[in-house]
């Protein structure tokens, strides 16, 4: 599949950002490593060992914005536990760019709710809304 990666992350995460709104339609045919992505994993990576921790990603989604305003501890707490609870495939408390990529392919696949190939805005947009409302109902800890 190719995808945008800005968009499946921050889909995967629950949030907006002002980028999002300039991300165009997202294919779920074929897959390939955006750079990207790479990038982004690599930014987040900030012990340079490969892998993403929690606390790389909370640092992350706490910089991030929701809405208006910055993310609340709770939030972010929120956030980066349902992350992980669908990018950790194996559980082991990091998550590597097999597994990142795995879940921008799982989230693709399950937001194109109409299976053309394509997420769209309004796919995009019902997408959101469900991740956010999710993110507020993630359990605490794991």
């Amino acid at each position: 599949m190719t995808l945008r990666p800005a968009f499946l992350a921050l889909l995967a995460l629950g949030v907006t950002t002002p980028a999002l709104a300039k991300t165009g339609p997202v294919r779920t045919a074929t897959i390939k490593t955006d750079p990207r992505l790479v990038a982004e994993f690599n930014a987040r990576d900030t012990n340079h060992d490969g892998a993403l921790t929690k606390q790389e990603v909370a640092a992350g989604i706490a910089r991030m914005r929701v809405g208006k305003g910055p993310n609340a501890a709770a939030q972010t707490q929120a956030l980066t536990e349902l992350w992980f609870s669908r990018a950790d495939a194996n559980r082991d408390g990091r998550v590597t760019m097999p597994e990142m990529q795995q879940l921008m392919v799982n989230v693709a696949a399950k937001y194109d709710t109409n299976h053309d190939g394509v997420v769209s805005r309004e796919e995009q947009r019902a997408a959101q809304a469900r991740m956010l409302a999710e993110a507020r109902q993630a359990p605490k800890g794991r």
